[in-house]
């Protein structure tokens, strides 16, 4: 069932990964919700966290905006992070200045589960994760299961991990 991948998958990248900080890229529809919460349920189950949750509408050429929520709030997060041990003295820059480090800079994050039920928006949004910056290792389900995936989405899928009902 979706539910099983879903748990699967955040299973294999707590406890197999190591990873702890994890970001979701999920479509808007009762699959995306259904895949969203039964992963964020079993990573914090093992000890994980899911940072962010961003939902996408699903068949779209560019995925930039969602992509953005998701560099705005980590870069937030850090700069909390930051300013709560004593890394720098304010957690705010000036708006130019946080746009400009924000089309710069890299954001970073443990994995990124990518819950796209369709293998044209896994590759899509593969491919756009590594154009927007967003450095994470990537985690799917079922939906990046085909040829389409690998064809279109080339090296941006090369060491993703997906699960699948085979």
């Amino acid at each position: 069932s979706p539910s099983y991948l879903a748990q699967s998958i955040a299973r294999f990248s707590v406890n197999c990964m190591a990873h702890r900080e994890i970001a979701i890229l999920s479509p808007d529809t009762d699959y995306g919700h259904l895949m969203a919460q039964n992963f964020k349920n079993i990573v914090e189950k093992f000890g994980g966290t899911v940072l962010f949750e961003e939902y996408y509408e699903e068949g779209k050429a560019d995925y930039r905006s969602n992509f953005d929520v998701l560099r705005l709030k980590k870069y937030n997060l850090d700069r909390e992070r930051d300013y709560i041990g004593g890394a720098i003295d304010s957690i705010g820059l000036e708006e130019d200045e946080q746009q400009k480090w924000l089309q710069d800079s890299t954001i970073t994050f443990d994995a990124l589960f990518i819950a796209a039920s369709d293998p044209e928006d896994a590759s899509v949004l593969a491919t756009q994760a590594f154009y927007n910056k967003v450095k994470a290792d990537l985690l799917g389900s079922s939906g990046w299961y085909s040829t389409i995936t690998l064809k279109k989405g080339k090296q941006y899928v090369e060491g993703a991990y997906f699960s699948t009902p085979l």
